[in-house]
């Protein structure tokens, strides 16, 4: 397999693992809280703030890469729906 001509795969790569240890801080944080609270529910609210872990990761690591302007959109959308899925 070949990287694709001008594509930053490294900075793609960077990107990737951040969005994937984000998305396992917020799961493991969500796993202590429904044992704490003792509730599977806890899960639902879980879902958006996934959606805003992988938005911000990705924002804070594509720093240099791409359209400042579609940055900030790709930030902001999904930040936006993930919240307003969480609470």
């Amino acid at each position: 397999m070949h990287a694709a001509a001008g594509f930053p795969v490294a900075a793609w790569s960077i990107g990737l693992a951040w969005s994937v240890l984000g998305v396992l801080a917020v799961l493991i944080a969500t796993f202590i809280a429904s044992r704490i609270a003792g509730k599977h529910s806890v899960i639902d609210t879980a879902w958006g703030l996934l959606f805003v872990a992988v938005a911000v990761a990705c924002f804070l690591t594509s720093n240099g890469h791409g359209n400042s302007t579609r940055r900030v959109l790709l930030l902001v959308l999904p930040v936006l729906w993930g919240l307003r899925l969480g609470f």
